[in-house]
């Protein structure tokens, strides 16, 4: 895996990545048996086709759309289903570098998020706090074992090695955090895809919002506050310069639509973004 490229990736390979994994939302898709592909394809495109699908359906702007969500149950089930006896440890001449495995386990802790949240939605006894604490309960068999959403996370983290651009890869569920990947993560294209994730958070009010009230406040999605010293540090030893903030490595990944909006905020205090449990609009 190679380590973060910090300077915009070339457009063309770009416009390359949005045309090989689009996928057309439509319910009368179908999804067809995996097939093997010979290896040196992007990431055999057929093995992710359900979960390009079920994107296609569920995700609304940065996130899920609720109703459609729990609608579709029996496709995130299919989704999980096909992925009991398929991965790393069960085929594991498929997945035989880390750059194949960050791509399984991106997609499959995703997955399983969307998973958790498609239970939660449907309990009769769902609440605000609901999603949170399906996270923590919801279990699926991946992979030859039964899996939960933090050890998903934590095996892509570790496949991630030093590139940190995973955590904004990896979808929360919550109304705070990153949004939901519109597409499959795919081998080949990795670098491209976390390029355009970490830059997609970095300009949403999902993981840095400032707040203009009393207290004058930045306020960052808990992962990026933890993160937020180490992000300095490197920002500083690239530039050469000290005296950098968190801001400053906000304002060199965020959309240039954004930036105005964060500039406003020099001089605030940073503070951890409280959690958020909303429940999209339906």
């Amino acid at each position: 895996m190679r380590r973060p490229v910090f300077l915009l990736g070339n457009f063309s390979t770009l416009v390359l990545s949005i045309g090989l994994l689009g996928c057309n939302g439509s319910s009368e898709q179908s999804v067809e048996p995996v097939a093997d592909v010979p290896r040196g394809q992007a990431d055999r495109p057929s093995e992710w086709q359900d979960y390009a699908l079920l994107l296609g359906r569920v995700r609304q702007g940065e996130t899920y759309h609720p109703r459609r969500l729990t609608k579709n149950r029996e496709l995130i089930e299919q989704c999980l289903a096909r992925r009991q006896h398929l991965g790393p440890r069960s085929a594991p001449n498929k997945y035989d570098d880390a750059e194949w495995r960050l791509t399984y386990w991106i997609n499959v802790h995703n997955l399983l998020v969307l998973g958790a949240v498609a239970d939660a939605l449907s309990s009769k006894t769902s609440n605000a706090a609901a999603p949170d604490a399906a996270l923590e309960r919801y279990r699926a068999e991946i992979d030859g074992r039964l899996l939960s959403v933090r050890q998903a996370r934590d095996e892509a983290l570790h496949e991630a090695g030093e590139d940190w651009r995973v955590h904004f890869a990896l979808f929360t569920g919550r109304a705070d955090g990153p949004p939901l990947p519109p597409r499959p993560f795919a081998h080949g294209l990795v670098d491209e895809q976390l390029e355009t994730s970490t830059r997609a958070a970095m300009s949403s009010v999902r993981v840095a919002r400032p707040d203009h009230g009393l207290n004058r406040r930045l306020l960052l999605w808990e992962g990026l506050y933890d993160m937020a010293p180490a992000l300095v540090e490197d920002y500083e030893r690239r530039y050469e310069m000290r005296g950098a903030t968190i801001l400053s490595v906000l304002l060199e990944w965020c959309g240039r639509f954004r930036r105005e909006t964060l500039n406003s905020a020099v001089g605030y205090s940073v503070e951890a973004m409280p959690r958020d449990y909303s429940i999209p609009a339906r």
